[in-house]
């Protein structure tokens, strides 16, 4: 089929050249990539300061990658020919994560056809959203215990264990249902629920709601929800995580108090001080996105290129963390700006939640009695660790 594919090509070029409607040098332009002669071991020579500077890893860390994707892909049998060095493919796809370049602009760049960067990414993008099993995950009762005696000692707060929040990744109009994903700013969003701790490690993701739901029921329809309510070895007695006014207030998920203009001077320092620990995952988020940063603005419709891409870019963000890269702890001392803990106008509807929402949503059994009572007793409770926390202080 192919010789047939190309002598039909040629002979197309031979009718062009004899009506004269172009040179051939001109007609191979148009019909062919044009490629320049790059050494991409070169690269791989570049100094440390140097290489992590362009490719966001040092080359410790980039070499350590290489042989855990080697790896995995190698036990799913994806690797079916050697061909290219694996590390000039990696080289490619870690600079499309880091920078907003097109495929093109890449493959220019490294020398290669547009179609093979494409075809390195679609590979390797899911190997690195694979690893996630290995750099994201809940933290066990030890180092719980470690987070939350740290934050303990810079906000005086007693069992935070980590803090919650949402962030929108803007991406161009989706091929199915567009309008479910335009959110408040008029863009086309797709959402990340994310838990950090105190070293900005990401601890729970959840990647994939569209950009029109509130983060409050991105929340309640999560595993962390359900981990929250029906898993009681989730955390420890007394620990929990905060989150900003979006999010429903549970015995295991401290939200501030809503600042309606009549709060106290201890409400008031509550909320400051628990802007101040929560302010670690609007760091985490600029980090993510400064260094990995085509997730900024995606130009992709597919929603699992999507998905994918901000996935592989948590799961960089915790490997950098976990193989050498340490970001400093934040003081809690002086004002945030979100300290007055703005409340989206649409807050009061996701709060509301029906009876069928309870039971739906938040009951894996479809319990639906004993799944709200369970959620009316966790609101209460979190109520009384709310005013017990604020009088501590």
């Amino acid at each position: 089929m192919d010789d047939f594919v190309d002598l039909g090509i040629l002979a197309m070029l031979n009718v062009m050249l004899e009506i004269g409607e172009m040179e051939l040098e001109e007609t191979l332009k148009t019909f062919f990539w044009e490629k320049v002669t790059v050494d991409v071991n070169e690269y791989l020579r570049f100094s440390d300061p140097t290489f992590k500077r362009h490719f966001r890893l040092s080359t410790t860390q980039f070499e350590i990658l290489c042989h855990e994707l080697v790896e995995l892909l190698s036990a799913n049998n994806e690797i079916v020919r050697v061909g290219r060095d694996f590390r000039h493919k990696a080289l490619m796809v870690t600079w499309i994560l880091a920078t907003p370049d097109t495929f093109r602009s890449v493959a220019l760049r490294f020398g290669v056809h547009p179609g093979e960067v494409h075809r390195y990414y679609k590979k390797i993008v899911p190997a690195i959203c694979d690893l996630g099993r290995r750099y994201i995950f809940w933290p066990d009762a030890v180092e719980r215990g470690r987070i939350s005696a740290e934050l303990q000692e810079v906000s005086g707060l007693q069992g935070v264990v980590g803090m919650l929040d949402s962030k929108h990744f803007v991406m161009t109009s989706p091929e199915l249902e567009p309008a479910s994903f335009r959110n408040r700013h008029h863009d086309y969003s797709i959402n990340a629920m994310v838990v950090c701790d105190n070293d900005l490690k990401v601890r729970d993701l959840y990647v994939g709601e569209a950009g029109s739901l509130h983060d409050a029921r991105v929340f309640r329809r999560s595993p962390l929800c359900r981990n929250i309510l029906f898993t009681e070895n989730f955390m420890s007695r007394g620990e929990y995580i905060i989150g900003d006014s979006a999010y429903m207030l549970l015995d295991r998920v401290i939200t501030p108090f809503h600042n309606n203009g009549h709060l106290t001077p201890r409400q008031i320092q509550f909320n400051r001080v628990l802007s101040g620990i929560r302010v670690r995952i609007e760091h985490t988020f600029g980090r993510v996105t400064n260094i990995w940063r085509r997730s900024r603005n995606m130009f992709v419709y597919k929603m699992d290129y999507m998905v994918d891409h901000i996935c592989a870019s948590f799961v960089l963000h915790n490997f950098r963390l976990y193989h050498g890269d340490e970001y400093p702890l934040v003081n809690v001392d002086g004002d945030h700006p979100d300290f007055d803990d703005f409340i989206p106008d649409n807050v009061n509807d996701d709060d509301n939640l029906g009876e069928d929402e309870v039971g739906g949503i938040l009951d894996p059994h479809g319990l639906q009695e004993e799944g709200e009572a369970l959620l009316r007793n966790a609101q209460l409770r979190g109520e009384q660790r709310r005013w017990n926390l604020c009088n501590s202080l």
